[in-house]
């Protein structure tokens, strides 16, 4: 037999067998997901997601204590700046008018905004800060809100 009948054959092989058994296998495995889909417990399943959120990222350890604590017992409002202060730039006009005064550049001229509110404002945040800031804790706060 040439490589070309064999092909051929099994071509047809494979025809047969999709046209006697594939097709009935298919509509009877979609009906049985299709009653698994309508019998799945969601509330169930959305009750566990959501213990299981508060068992990973509801406790946070702290440096001196045995056991965790709370999230929700220690966690403050975060107010955060908008617009990342490593980025600002001084004009010259903005530098002579401070004058020999230099400590007053280091002083914060934008507005403190809630943490949470910057979440809800937009789909993109970055997260920046020193370590210890409290990003990651800010985090875990968001996901159980």
């Amino acid at each position: 037999m040439t490589p070309e009948v064999a092909a051929a054959a099994l071509t047809e092989t494979s025809r047969w067998v999709w046209d006697v058994v594939g097709k009935d296998l298919t509509d009877k495995t979609k009906d049985l997901l299709k009653q698994q889909w309508q019998r799945f417990e969601w509330r169930k399943a959305e009750q566990a997601y959501r213990a299981s959120l508060l068992e990973q990222y509801g406790t946070i350890r702290i440096l001196g204590k045995s056991d965790p604590v709370k999230l929700e017992g220690i966690f403050t409002d975060v107010f955060t700046l908008d617009q990342v202060t490593a980025r600002r730039r001084y004009d010259i006009d903005e530098l002579r008018k401070v004058g020999q005064d230099r400590f007053e550049l280091g002083r914060q001229t934008q507005q403190r905004v809630n943490g949470v509110d910057l979440v809800r404002k937009g789909p993109n945040l970055f997260i920046l800060g020193k370590p210890g800031a409290g990003k990651s804790t800010f985090l875990k706060y968001m996901t159980l809100q």
